[in-house]
């Protein structure tokens, strides 16, 4: 089952779990009468995320669990991210696009054969690394992420 339901003090909890996101043993938070989800890691607002690649993690989950929140949300949803600060609809939908936008960047990058040095020298993600890089997850360290994330994708077990 990939759900659970809790009623407490009034109000459902909904845990619901995503595969291969941030790792592969995610689940998100949703209060139904509070109009509140809370996402773990899998939403890191303002900033670039951790995607545990290691732990069986993948971009292409990450938007995918993105998507089933956004199905849940409405504009007066509040969403708690796991990192950063809270956020609404209007920023998971900003959070998602970045991901789609740098992961399909990353994908052609790498299908046109490109080394992860010659990726890096080529700073794909400028235009966000000033507002996204952080501490944890630098523009390089993103890159990095993103790079084994689509060569795992395009050469499965090769990675």
């Amino acid at each position: 089952n990939d759900s659970l339901s809790l009623h407490v003090n009034g109000d459902e909890l909904r845990g619901i779990h995503v595969q291969a996101a941030h790792t592969d043993g995610d689940v998100f938070i949703h209060f139904r009468k509070a109009n509140v989800i809370h996402t773990g890691d899998l939403v890191f607002a303002g900033m670039y995320p951790f995607i545990d690649i290691d732990s069986g993690g993948s971009v292409a989950g990450v938007i995918a669990a993105v998507d089933q929140m956004l199905a849940l949300a409405n504009d007066e949803t509040r969403i708690i991210p796991g990192h950063g600060k809270l956020t609404d609809r209007a920023g998971l939908v900003a959070y998602r696009e970045l991901l789609a936008v740098t992961s399909a960047r990353m994908t052609e990058l790498v299908r046109a054969g490109k080394t992860v040095d010659e990726v890096l020298a080529a700073k794909p993600f400028a235009d966000y690394d000033g507002t996204q890089a952080w501490a944890f997850i630098t523009a390089e360290r993103y890159v990095r992420i993103l790079y084994r994330d689509a060569a795992k994708q395009l050469n499965p077990g090769r990675t």
